[in-house]
C-alpha cells in the first residue's frame, strides 16, 4: 500500500475510533457504528464523509451555500441541546476557512439565542440575511423553521425558491418516526416542540441535492439509513412508528458517543 493511501486509511480509523469511545458504557454509539460503517461500504465513516464534501465543495464559488440544519428543544426547561449547535458551528467555521463559501444554519426559532452566543465565542459574524453573509468574510446566515407542521411546509416551500445549497448537513438535527412523530432519547413525544425540518432535508433530496448526517441515537434526520439495525437494537425504537427512529435517510451518515465529536 502507498504511503499517502495508508495514511489516509489510519487518520481515518484513528477518527472513527476518538469518536466512538465510550467510556460511560453507554453501548450505543458501538452498536450504530457497525451498521454506520457498512452503509460507508465498510470504510471509515468520517473519512467517507470527509472526502465526499470535498468532492462536492472543491472549486465552488465565494457565493456556493451549504445548509446545516440542527437542532433539539429539551425538557423541562425548554431550552436548547447544546449537542449539535457547537459542532454546527465548528462545522460552519471549517467550511468557511477551506473553501470560502458561506453556510446557512436552519434551527428551531428556541436555537436562535444559543446559536449567537456560540457564534460571537468562536469569531463568527451571524446574519439573517443570506446575501450579507455572502459578502462579508467569516459570516454565517441562519433560517428558522416552524414548530407548527403546515407552517413549516410553507417555510420550507419559500427557502427552496430561493436558496440552492451545494450540500445539506443534519448534525443532531430532531427528526421525524413514520408517523411524523418527535421522540427524546428516553422515548417522550417531543413533537409539539421540535421544529419540523424534515421537510426542507426532503424537500432539498427531492432536488438531487446531496446529503450528510450525523447522529448519536437514532431520533435524528438521517438516521433513517439505518432502520432496521435501529429497530433491533435501540431501546425506545419499537412504539408507534418505530418510536424514536427517524425516518429520513442521508446520503452520507457518521455516527458517534456524541455528535459533536465528529465536528
Amino acid at each position: 500500500m502507498e504511503k499517502e493511501k495508508l495514511s489516509e486509511r489510519m487518520t481515518g480509523e484513528n477518527l472513527d475510533s476518538l469518536m466512538n469511545l465510550d467510556p460511560r458504557g453507554y453501548g450505543v454509539c458501538r452498536i450504530l457504528y457497525d451498521a454506520s460503517r457498512r452503509y460507508a461500504g465498510n470504510k471509515s465513516t468520517s473519512m467517507n464523509a470527509a472526502k465526499r464534501l470535498v468532492k462536492i465543495l472543491d472549486g465552488k464559488p465565494s457565493s456556493a451555500t451549504v445548509l446545516i440544519m440542527t437542532g433539539f428543544v429539551l425538557r423541562p426547561h425548554l431550552m436548547p441541546e447544546t449537542d449539535g449547535i457547537v459542532g454546527a458551528l465548528l462545522l460552519a467555521r471549517a467550511l468557511i476557512r477551506a473553501f470560502n463559501i458561506t453556510p446557512v444554519l436552519s434551527v428551531n426559532e428556541k436555537n436562535v439565542p444559543a446559536i449567537l452566543s456560540t457564534a460571537a465565542v468562536m469569531g463568527l459574524h451571524v446574519y439573517s440575511d443570506i446575501e450579507t453573509a455572502q459578502n462579508l468574510p467569516l459570516s454565517f446566515a441562519y433560517i428558522t423553521i416552524p414548530v407548527d407542521r403546515i407552517q413549516a411546509e410553507k417555510k420550507t416551500a419559500e427557502i427552496t425558491k430561493t436558496l440552492s445549497p451545494e450540500l445539506i448537513f443534519a448534525t443532531e438535527c430532531a427528526g421525524a418516526n413514520e408517523n411524523g412523530e418527535y421522540h427524546n432519547a428516553t422515548g417522550v413525544n417531543m413533537t409539539e416542540l421540535e421544529s419540523k425540518q424534515d421537510s426542507l432535508f426532503t424537500a432539498y433530496q427531492k432536488k438531487g441535492v446531496p446529503s450528510f448526517a450525523v447522529g448519536d441515537l437514532g431520533n435524528e434526520i438521517g438516521m433513517g439509513a439505518l432502520l432496521p439495525h435501529l429497530k433491533k437494537y435501540i431501546p425506545y425504537t419499537d412504539g408507534d412508528g418505530n418510536g424514536i427512529a427517524a425516518a429520513t435517510a442521508a446520503d452520507t451518515l457518521v455516527t458517534a458517543t456524541v455528535t459533536d465529536e465528529t465536528l
